[in-house]
């Protein structure tokens, strides 16, 4: 039986109530190429650009560089290349220069002399090149040089001539600009390796855990060995993944890193990179593909009524505070290839229901994430969406295989499979987070930058006590473990509702809006809240546990640095982690420590220590704090509040 049965008959019976309206769209579409007008576009990008371009200016005036900045970066995005784009990276590289981010200043001055900048003003740029050079420490001799000589080369007066050459080398000879508003820096680790190998079922998990099924819960992970606290069970990169609107200005599109200095997409201009590696190596995986419909979606729909008149150009995911646009079935279809799709569709290939739920989607003995049949295989939620939820995406799906002029004879059974796909990405999607680390300030604040569909979180299940953490590394995710791991557990993540911080009853209530059943150990006893947990008892059983896990306790500083930690979320100490999750193992394996505050505080501060190294922001002083290139200075006030009986310790410790 076809796995697209259930998603033939849905779309069939959105066809029958939307007929009229689907046939003249499809019609129009096959007999018109959807482009809109180059000239009307190009009017438009240089209206916006050029009201961007003044706003940059504005603030550049005003000071305020970053603001101005991100004008300049909307005003590239608008008008792409060209006159207006070579001044946009010109002024932004100004900008960028007296934030003091030399390397991406130069980035843009480059960029702006490829762009075409007026001649008469290169030297401008060489002059700044110049700079930014001697204050990295480099030999900026050939950059003074080069600004010399463009001078000298002018139709310049010769008066004026001689009075540029004479002030070049005294301009580059300056102090460094100042800035106090010191930016957050982006830090993004490398992927971290597999613990214990690679699997040799499916390549993305360690060798540590198998993949098994069972009728109740399906497809899970299980442990097959002891696991320790930090391993990683999970390296895995999304298929596809979006940022969100908002922040599109900051981030790169394909690896989301933050950078300050994007580039536009050289087609569409909707979608911003790092740089031209990673705008040429998404053109190639995809974007080609996607690049018209994401230029509809953000700015040219009400250009075309009949891809107005689509709706799935504005239908959106909403993760936390960050709409996505769902160009993502786009994108998609062009990493996948829509005559693959067709041909899979004609053949019935990776259509037909499995007999072995536990090896669906397997191709040649492996569940790799970046093929048709893994995708497939996927969880869509048709039996738990409402009617009118299906026939909107139904119908969205038949007016995108309109869109693709599919022929007659296949438009049901490829809007049925393209039905499904755009389930699967509702369904699968996984918000990409960027944390916050502040020594200054308590916990590990996040913000949403977007959301990806990758393969294991239709695998991992949901638990509110959960035993793994998700850690974003640009769009791949990391799966650790956040406390030891027995052989035969299954492995589980919080989607939604922590046990530490939600009652039972608010956990169910949010679990059910998500289509959620959670039967954790936390559920089923119905666990306190961590609020409710003892504290620190610091009895005879505590004592043992920390003298194991190497601690001194004639050493108050280090108590007082274990209390300090464990109540901020902190774990950035180097030599006090290993002793920390020592310690988390004591606790874990003895049964009358594990429903304490201390054990579940052990396991934030460990899982924070390890988002850090993934999509995150320090603060101030903290990157270095916590390199170990700079000592964390304890707030005494702070410690006093926070160690409470311990500051009182007796000797015997």
């Amino acid at each position: 039986m076809s796995i697209l049965a259930k998603h033939l008959a849905v779309v069939k019976a959105s066809y029958r109530l939307d007929k009229v309206k689907i046939d003249q769209l499809n019609q129009t579409m096959r007999q018109n190429d959807l482009e809109y007008n180059p000239s009307l576009a190009k009017e438009f990008g240089n209206a916006e650009g050029l009201k961007m371009k003044i706003s940059g200016n504005y603030f550049f005036e005003r000071g305020e560089y970053d603001k101005a900045r991100h004008f300049y970066t909307q005003c590239l995005a608008s008008v792409i290349d060209g006159p207006l784009a070579a001044q946009s990276y010109g002024n932004r590289s100004a900008a960028l220069f007296h934030m003091k981010l030399y390397k991406d200043c130069m980035k843009d001055i480059d960029r702006a002399l490829r762009s075409g900048f007026p001649e008469n003003l290169r030297w401008k740029l060489f002059l700044r090149k110049a700079r930014c050079l001697k204050y990295l420490g480099q030999d900026h001799e050939p950059a003074l040089q080069e600004a010399i000589q463009v001078i000298e080369n002018s139709d310049f007066p010769l008066e004026m001539k001689k009075q540029l050459v004479e002030a070049a080398k005294p301009e580059v000879d300056k102090d460094e600009p100042s800035y106090e508003n010191k930016l957050p820096e982006p830090h993004l680790w490398a992927l971290p390796d597999l613990s214990y190998g690679v699997n040799s079922e499916v390549p993305s998990f360690s060798n540590a855990v198998s993949l098994q099924y069972n009728k109740d819960i399906g497809r899970h992970l299980v442990a097959n060995q002891a696991i320790q606290t930090g391993d990683v069970l999970v390296v895995d990169k999304c298929v596809v993944a979006s940022l969100a609107g908002e922040v599109r200005w900051d981030f790169c599109s394909r690896c989301f890193r933050s950078s300050m200095a994007l580039v536009p997409c050289s087609k569409c201009g909707c979608v911003m990179y790092c740089g031209e590696e990673c705008r040429d190596v998404d053109w190639s995986s995809g974007h080609e593909y996607a690049c018209y419909f994401t230029k509809c979606c953000y700015d040219y729909g009400s250009m075309n009524n009949a891809f107005d008149s689509l709706d799935l150009g504005r239908t959106t995911v909403e993760i936390g505070s960050g709409k996505i646009f769902n160009c993502n079935l786009q994108k998609l279809i062009g990493f996948l290839g829509l005559e693959n799709i067709r041909n899979a569709v004609k053949e019935d290939k990776a259509l037909v229901s499995f007999s072995d739920k536990r090896t669906e989607g397997f191709v040649d003995g492996k569940l790799e994430t970046l093929n048709l049949e893994s995708i497939l295989s996927m969880k869509d939620n048709l039996d738990k969406i409402d009617s009118q939820e299906k026939r909107s995406f139904a119908t969205a799906a038949l007016n995108l295989a309109g869109l693709h002029k599919i022929p007659d004879e296949e438009m049901f059974s490829v809007s049925a499979l393209f039905f499904k796909l755009f389930l699967i990405l509702k369904c699968n999607f996984k918000p990409i987070y960027y944390f916050k680390t502040d020594y200054t300030k308590v916990g590990l604040p996040r913000v949403v930058v977007g959301s990806g569909l990758h393969l294991p979180s239709n695998i991992i299940r949901h638990a509110c006590d959960a035993n793994m953490i998700q850690i974003g590394y640009g769009s791949s995710f990391v799966y650790r473990a956040r406390r030891p791991i027995a052989k035969g557990e299954q492995l589980t993540d919080c989607f939604l509702t922590s046990a530490s911080n939600f009652e039972l009853p608010q956990r169910q209530m949010m679990l059910r809006v998500a289509n959620f059943v959670c039967n954790c150990e936390a559920c089923v006893q119905n666990w306190p809240v961590l609020s409710m947990l003892p504290g620190p008892k610091m009895d005879a059983v505590e004592i043992l546990l920390m003298r194991q896990a190497g601690i001194n306790f004639s050493n108050k500083v280090e108590i007082k640095k274990l209390v300090y930690f464990l109540q901020f979320g902190i774990a950035s100490d180097c030599l006090l982690l290993p002793k920390l999750m020592a310690l988390l193992k004591g606790f874990h394996e003895s049964n009358s420590k594990r429903m304490t505050k201390w054990y579940f505080m052990m396991q934030e501060s460990i899982k924070n220590h390890f988002r850090a190294k993934g999509n995150n922001f320090f603060y101030g002083d903290s990157k270095d704090i916590f390199e170990g290139k700079k000592k964390f200075v304890y707030n005494e006030e702070q410690l006093k509040k926070t160690c409470g009986n311990i500051q009182q310790a007796p000797s015997s410790f």
